[in-house]
């Protein structure tokens, strides 16, 4: 019996653990008033979601850091690129970069090829200085299907696109991201170069690595440890099994 109630004390403990850790801010982050629990890391694998706006000169710059990061980044990291939707504005310059999301998911392309497209918008609207409109944006997506400017503008308003742009908008507003580049760590902890002490690519992306993996060994020591409790077998009374002979008839 005292086994059984150190065990479920034990359990009780890590519960407690696991709710003072999602209230504190790791070092380099701030804890978000509006966490997403879809987002939280329960299985080992950390979600990383970056905010970002195809016009933002700093999101422009930073790019080639997040490719390399994406590319370098720890198996248990998913991560994500999600338009910032302050505006219906926003929205419609994202709706292309979320289109080629949808066709990341759907298989049409890779994660090279998504890499190259979001660049390519970077490149359309800050070096060659063009509105993100279909008739521009139509040459980067033509190698991959598409036939028209008609064909384009189609896809971006299609259902699935919606989707995507409702999420981005849900986001921008749960997060209450005031500012891009932005990144959030498992739904809950936001991470920019405001909140670290040394604003540099190395900094910032030293933290998300930091913060993630800590997310992770916290989940996969919290599952370990239960995992590990054994609940003691109620005692059961022992029952005499000897035969009894049967009472005796007149």
């Amino acid at each position: 019996m005292k086994k059984m109630f150190k065990s479920i004390f034990i359990a009780s403990s890590l519960f407690l653990a696991t709710m003072a850790h999602a209230d504190t801010a790791p070092k380099g982050s701030e804890l978000l008033a509006n966490p997403q629990a879809e987002y939280n890391t329960t299985d080992g694998k950390v979600t990383v979601q970056q905010f970002f706006w195809n016009k933002c000169i700093h999101c422009y710059k930073l790019e080639p850091y997040v490719d390399k990061w994406a590319q370098e980044k720890a198996d248990y990291v998913t991560f994500e690129q999600v338009p910032v939707a302050w505006s219906e504005n926003h929205i419609a310059d994202g709706a292309f970069y979320n289109y080629a999301k949808v066709l990341k998911r759907t298989g049409k392309i890779n994660d090279k090829q998504l890499s190259e497209i979001n660049f390519a918008l970077f490149k359309l609207a800050l070096d060659d200085r063009k509105e993100l409109s279909a008739e521009n944006v139509f040459p980067i997506f033509e190698p991959y299907g598409i036939k028209t400017v008609s064909d384009l503008t189609a896809q971006t308003n299609s259902f699935v696109v919606a989707s995507e742009k409702n999420k981005s908008k849900n986001l921008t507003k749960a997060y209450n991201i005031s500012g891009v580049p932005v990144f959030v760590v498992a739904g809950k902890y936001l991470v920019s170069f405001s909140t670290i002490e040394e604003a540099t690519p190395d900094n910032l992306f030293g933290t998300l690595d930091k913060i993630a993996e800590d997310e992770h060994n916290a989940t996969v020591k919290k599952v370990e440890k239960v995992d590990a409790v054994k609940i003691e077998p109620a005692m059961t009374k022992t029952v005499n099994t000897k035969a009894v002979e049967p009472a005796a008839s007149k």
